[in-house]
This record gives structure tokens, sequence and C-alpha cells, in this order.
């Protein structure tokens, strides 16, 4: 038997029940609810006593979820879990990382210090990093980052005929730039000229050399999704075939997915980081190496 029990938190129940057959692990159930002024109610249905108990919760929209996750784990410790770990594969309040005004909140460290108080060890993928190189700077428990990029590129090249990556030119970017190179794919970045709230305006370099290329525009967060509407706007008077779009987090805030739908792309795809329909590549066996570059002795994976 198995001292390592699964708690999947906000839809992470097929992640986690994937992550207990390649490991291997227990399943555990956890009930709440929330009561009629909105505070959560929770209970652990399973015996967690001197077990591993690993979280499995993806956090968009992380104001309703990081209580529930911290009463989850604070929990957990009281009923004698001998670690716990969360694994959350899009991880939130990465943004605010410096303090651009007086007065306001550094949410990113913040947030890493609630984590740390009642979790051992964190696994994500790709965090939306901007200042920071690493989680280590303001994370004060054992992290691991794992990257995607190989997923996206086995994905783009099976499945997209003469693939073009076309990208946003920013330095965040810079991982789609190495990872084009890396599998010999073609990349162009396009500049964004005009970023208010309701429009985007934006600039390609000239395509003409990729005629009978196939776009394909990725992007790490699929969040507003402006600058992909944008760019698929620009694209209609060129002659490249029909685009793809492509997301490792893909959070469709509002009404992106039906904006971005509207242009017909020949595939909308996003990782399993976040569920949503356009979920086609899992995240499943990335994470198990990296809980097993966590626990390399601990894990005893055969």
């Amino acid at each position: 038997m198995t001292d390592r029990i699964f708690f999947p938190l906000f839809g992470g129940d097929k992640l986690a029940e994937n992550l207990a057959k390649k490991l291997p692990g227990t399943l555990g159930r956890v009930l709440t609810r929330k009561f009629p002024d909105g505070e959560t109610y929770l209970k652990l249905l399973d015996r967690v006593t001197d077990k591993e108990v690993i979280i499995v919760a993806p956090l968009e929209n992380p104001d309703s979820k990081i209580l529930p996750v911290l009463f989850l784990a604070r929990t957990a410790r009281q009923y004698g879990a001998r670690k716990i770990g969360l694994i959350a594969p899009y991880l939130p309040y990465m943004r605010q990382d410096a303090r651009f005004s007086p007065g306001e909140c550094l949410s990113s460290e913040v947030f890493a210090d609630l984590l740390a108080r009642d979790v051992d060890w964190l696994i994500t993928v790709d965090p939306h990093l901007h200042r920071h190189q690493s989680l280590s700077e303001f994370f004060r428990m054992p992290t691991r980052v794992m990257h995607s990029s190989p997923l996206l590129a086995e994905y783009i090249k099976e499945h997209v005929h003469k693939p073009l990556i076309l990208y946003a030119d920013l330095p965040a970017e810079k991982w789609i730039k190495d990872m084009a190179r890396r599998n010999g794919l073609p990349a162009v970045g396009f500049k964004r000229l005009d970023q208010n709230e309701h429009n985007m305006q934006i600039s390609f370099p000239d395509l003409s050399a990729y005629e009978g290329y196939t776009p394909v525009i990725l992007e790490d967060i699929i969040g507003s999704g402006r600058s992909i509407t944008a760019a698929l706007q620009s694209l209609k008077g060129t002659r490249l075939t029909q685009a793809w779009v492509i997301g490792v987090h893909g959070l469709f805030c509002g009404d992106t997915y039906r904006k971005i739908a509207a242009f017909r792309p020949a595939g909308i795809v996003s990782t399993d980081s976040v569920p949503h329909p356009t979920n086609q590549i899992g995240l499943a066996d990335l994470l198990v190496e990296g809980m097993k570059e966590m626990n390399p002795v601990e894990l005893k994976l055969p």
C-alpha cells in the first residue's frame, strides 16, 4: 500500500488520477461546500496520518481557491500528514513582483509566504515570471518549474503542416524563440503597438517568404486574447493558411474563447494546466518528472 495520497481540487480530478496511476499513489476524497455567507467548509474523507499528501489544484481565478488549498494543507498537517506538496500547473500571483508606485502590495511575495506556512514543496509549469529568474528567489520551500516547450513542439510537429511560429516579440517570450530554434521550426515575432483595454494594434514583419506555411500563434498564457485576435485579424491579408492558436495556460478570461473561435482558426489548443475544452496536451508525464526531481529517493519509482 502506497503512502502517497492525491487530493484533487477545482477540476484537478483527471490530472490527479493520471498522476496516481503513474507514480503510483491513491486518490483522496475531500468534501467542500459553502455556507450561506460564502465561507468554505472542508472535510478530509481519507486517513492521511504518516502519508505524503499531494494537493493537485489548477489555480486560475485564484481568490476563491487559495483558502481551500490552505485549509486542506493545514488540516492534513493536523491529522498527521508526513509531508504536504502542491502541484499547481498554473501558478497565479506572479505578475506583481515589484512596486511601481507607493502603497502597492507585492502579491507574489505574500502569496509565496502564505503557501510556505503549510506546504512543503511546490511543482508548477511555466510560471509567468517577470523580474525574477526563478521561484527560489521568493518561495521559502523547495520548488520545481517544469517546461512544456518540448510537449508543444511535439504537438505542433505532429498536427500542423509546415508550421510557422508567431509570437509577441517581448522578452518574456524568449522561451518561444528558443523552443523553435531547438526544434527546427521557423519563428517570427510581431510587435504590440497599442495595448489599451479594448483594442490592440500589432505589426507583422514581411511574411511573404512564408507563403504556404501554417501560422501557429503561440502564447504562454491565453488570458484576454487581445494580441491573438489582433494577430488573427492581421493574418487575413496574407497568403498563409488558416492559423492555429496554441497556449500553455488556457485561462480564456470572459468571452475570450468565443472571440478567438469567431476567426475560425484551424485549431485552438492548450495544455491541461487549466481544465478547458481546448485541452489537448497532457502534463502528467512532465509533472511526474518534476516529482522524481523533488524526491528522487523517497519516490522509489519502478
